[in-house]
């Protein structure tokens, strides 16, 4: 079984969020300051037994579960974004994913 592991540090927006996304960065432009903390998110990606696409958070105590295609069974919608935006790429038949955040749980922080 093949496991896939990565950590990225979290980040604090100061201000400008949200200014540099589309479509409002190509009408106005924007400006944004984030600043990294030693704080991290991981996430990990292995195969498993069933088909399928399943997101576990731990601190959410959630989990949602790719139904077919680009139809989720569950409220984790950033992840879920996320997978269907790379939805071309391979992923093994019931791969489970966990991310998990060094912040406190529920703080907006994933």
């Amino acid at each position: 079984m093949k496991v896939y592991k990565a950590r990225a540090p979290m980040r604090i927006g100061l201000f400008g969020g949200g200014t540099d996304v589309s479509p409002y960065a190509e009408a106005h432009g924007g400006k944004v300051l984030n600043g990294t903390i030693n704080l991290f998110v991981r996430c990990m990606l292995r195969s498993g037994p069933h088909p399928g696409v399943t997101i576990r958070s731990l601190d959410l105590e959630q989990v949602s579960k790719m139904v077919s295609g680009r139809e989720w069974d569950g409220t984790l919608s950033l992840p879920q974004a996320v997978l269907d935006a790379v939805a071309d790429a391979s992923l093994a038949p019931g791969a489970p994913i966990g991310p998990i955040g060094d912040d406190p749980s529920r703080t907006g922080g994933r």
